[in-house]
């Protein structure tokens, strides 16, 4: 694993409430649930390829007859598959395991109680439910980013997407990423640690969520979406702003009055 990997997963400290499968404890008296919902810093490559989502934009084309365009070198294409190691899984897991305990009072406790459902399994087989149900690779980046985006979208929006919604994303992802030179530079282990990380925190995120739902806490699960909009999409895509459809995401118009 590079030392100088250019994406940083920095927070998600502490957890606002999991799945009744997964491990329980009382979250501290000063943590808003969802407000609260750890912070997340994304370099610039990645989420270069992404910010565009939100967005739309028009590209200039030029042409000259006068003089042929200067010959450029070969780029090379964004390869989102990676072969997976288990050593970058136990890092991701670690990590994980440690910022989802550091805001409980027993910090070692609640680290060795994620630890267990790490081993047992529980939050990457949540993830790969999702994947799963969209026919998309636990092994492509792309495919994993569109699931996160799945997943963070029935948090926030309150209902699922279908399946031809998603592919829908992951085809818009493929394009807008493909050419990024920057995530063309990754190696395997940094798409791997990328993908593991998003599988981890979104399905915390969905199991906080859910366990709210079942609640019936309805200021809490607002201030819940909120605060996974917030810190877990940083720099976007805005999900209560967009909607989705056979290009992908798409502004939502405003209304005519």
């Amino acid at each position: 694993m590079r030392t100088h990997l250019t994406l940083l997963f920095i927070g998600f400290a502490g957890a606002s409430a999991l799945a009744p499968a997964h491990a329980q404890w009382s979250p501290s008296p000063t943590l808003d649930m969802g407000v609260n919902y750890g912070q997340m810093a994304l370099s610039q490559s990645a989420i270069g390829g992404t910010r565009a989502l939100s967005k739309s934009s028009t590209k200039a084309i030029e042409s000259s007859a006068a003089s042929a365009p200067p010959v450029e070198a070969k780029k090379v294409p964004f390869n989102p598959r990676f072969s997976s190691d288990p050593e970058v899984s136990k890092l991701v897991d670690r990590r994980f395991a440690r910022y989802l305990a550091s805001d409980q009072p027993d910090v070692e406790e609640a680290e060795a109680m994620v630890m267990r459902d790490l081993e047992a399994g529980h939050y990457r087989s949540d993830f790969k439910k999702i994947l799963a149900s969209n026919g998309l690779a636990s092994n492509d980046l792309i495919d994993v980013t569109a699931a996160h985006y799945a997943g963070l979208w029935e948090v926030v929006r309150g209902s699922p997407l279908t399946r031809a919604q998603v592919t829908s994303i992951r085809d818009q992802l493929r394009k807008a990423m493909r050419d990024n030179p920057e995530l063309a530079e990754m190696d395997d282990a940094d798409r791997q640690e990328i993908a593991e990380t998003f599988m981890l925190h979104t399905a915390a995120a969905l199991g906080g969520y859910r366990t709210l739902q079942s609640r019936g806490d309805q200021k809490l699960l607002s201030q819940y979406r909120e605060g996974v909009q917030r810190n877990m999409l940083p720099d976007g895509p805005d999900l209560k702003s967009l909607s989705v459809d056979s290009g992908g995401f798409t502004s939502i118009a405003p209304e005519r009055r």
